[in-house]
């Protein structure tokens, strides 16, 4: 088995060392009987790689005499070797001047790209010494500080290498000028990005001085994120297409599968991030305020690319999908203009009706007065509605000017108690779920026609 293994493996060996050199080789010619044969006419190469010489190997060079089974002797692979070592030391002999050149080159552009940066960031911290904040001449020149410094660098470099490759075959010139072309695309795009972050600073800034605007932080993000997205892609594409000269036909085809797989695979998250796109756009609601989704009533703590947390009146926190938040009913409490109040106040059936009338006055004087309420626009509305079955009631309605809910339940606390004060001094009876059983021949009660007597009275 090992036999048949290194036999094949010298013939691969055989093989793939005859068939590139046999370059001047006659074209192939079939033989009667279907055979095919190859005439070689580099005979000396043939016999120097496929016939290994025989004999001894001198005890001085080391050798034992066995053959690599390339048939390639280790001395001469050494000797091959130092052959390498030795043209590689004489062409940095003959190209000494040109890599001084180059060297020197390097250190006075990287020296004059560091002594424009500090001269230029002198003038302008001197500008900026007595400003009390940062100016936009200010931010722009820390945006493209580094990416002009690397910019300059790349083209003195390129500059610098001109002698050494005019040394070298013209193949060696083209490469370092698309190099070149691929640095200085590389700087441009890293200035763009710099600059997309810039303004994502000051659109963040601008927004959270208003808080009504706190949701656009997250479109100013998603905006952010996206545009960095496309830079990229655009800059891997030119630097690959017109620079490197790379077929990208095949890259394209194969992104919009993947792109497809991963919009099925991933649809309900790419549905939350277009219901966060459409909650930011049509802001039915800010972080902060209080909202009723579905069963859940509570203020909103914050809007996702996934899901909105809201945290309702007990204390809990809910994670509720931004595809669930837009498709559904959105009840925004805390964008009503005033907080309506509506109760009412049951007296018991024997009150009579000059009573009920001096309640519904005090009623008036207690709420038309309350600095809580805009009497102007909305006014108190108080009357007698109803006949319960164990209550004499007084419906009354009045809208707090406020949307603040804490403010509205102290308000509620202070005519409450002024009701009961008021009330109480008026000898006004509240009634309360209860039946009343008459005994017959009660004086204050008298009987009702068709009642029975009780015996003994």
């Amino acid at each position: 088995m090992i036999r048949k293994k290194t036999v094949f493996f010298l013939l691969v060996l055989i093989l793939g060392t005859v068939l590139p050199a046999a370059e001047a080789a006659t074209p192939v010619q079939p033989l009667p009987d279907g055979k095919i044969v190859i005439v070689v006419k580099d005979y000396e190469l043939l016999k120097n790689t496929a016939a290994p010489p025989t004999g001894d190997a001198s005890p001085g060079n080391g050798a034992t005499g066995e053959r690599h089974p390339a048939g390639i002797h280790p001395t001469e692979w050494w000797n091959g070797v130092r052959a390498w070592g030795a043209q590689v030391r004489q062409w940095f002999a003959d190209q000494a001047g040109e890599l001084l050149f180059l060297v020197i080159g390097i250190g006075v552009t990287l020296l004059i790209a560091a002594g424009i940066t500090f001269l230029t960031r002198r003038i302008f911290t001197l500008r900026w010494k007595h400003m009390p904040y940062t100016t936009l001449r200010q931010r722009l020149y820390e945006v493209f500080h580094r990416p002009t410094f690397w910019f300059l660098c790349s083209i003195g470099i390129f500059l610098s290498a001109q002698p050494l490759l005019r040394e070298l075959p013209p193949v060696w010139f083209t490469v370092w000028l698309r190099l070149l072309f691929a640095a200085l695309a590389v700087c441009v795009f890293w200035g763009v990005f710099r600059l997309i972050s810039l303004f994502d600073d000051v659109l963040k800034a601008r927004a959270l001085l208003d808080p009504s605007r706190h949701m656009d932080t997250l479109l100013i993000d998603l905006i952010r994120k996206t545009v960095k997205v496309v830079v990229t892609v655009i800059a891997v594409f030119f630097v690959a297409q017109n620079i490197f000269e790379l077929n990208i036909t095949s890259l394209l085809a194969g992104a919009g599968v993947v792109g497809l797989a991963i919009a099925f695979a991933a649809q309900e998250t790419i549905a939350n991030v277009f219901g966060s796109i459409m909650i930011i756009l049509d802001k039915p609601f800010a972080v902060g305020e209080r909202v009723k989704i579905g069963a859940i009533d509570g203020s909103v703590e914050s809007v996702g690319l996934r899901s909105t947390e809201v945290r309702s009146l007990d204390g809990n926190l809910f994670s509720v999908p931004n595809r669930q938040v837009a498709d559904g009913v959105i009840e925004n409490i805390s964008r009503r203009p005033n907080i309506k109040y509506p109760f009412s106040i049951a007296l018991t059936y024997d009150t009579p009706p000059e009573k009920m009338e001096e309640a519904c006055k005090i009623l008036h004087d207690i709420l038309d007065s309350h600095p809580g309420f805009d009497t102007a626009r909305q006014p108190p509305l108080v009357f007698f509605t109803d006949y319960k079955d164990w209550s004499l009631n007084i419906s009354v309605i009045v809208w707090f000017n406020t949307r603040d809910f804490l403010l509205s339940q102290k308000w509620k606390h202070e005519i409450n108690l002024e009701i009961l004060r008021r009330f109480n001094a008026a000898k006004l009876k509240f009634a309360r779920p209860a039946s009343t059983a008459f005994l017959v021949g009660d004086p204050d009660y008298p009987p009702v026609s068709g009642s029975v007597p009780v015996s003994g009275k």
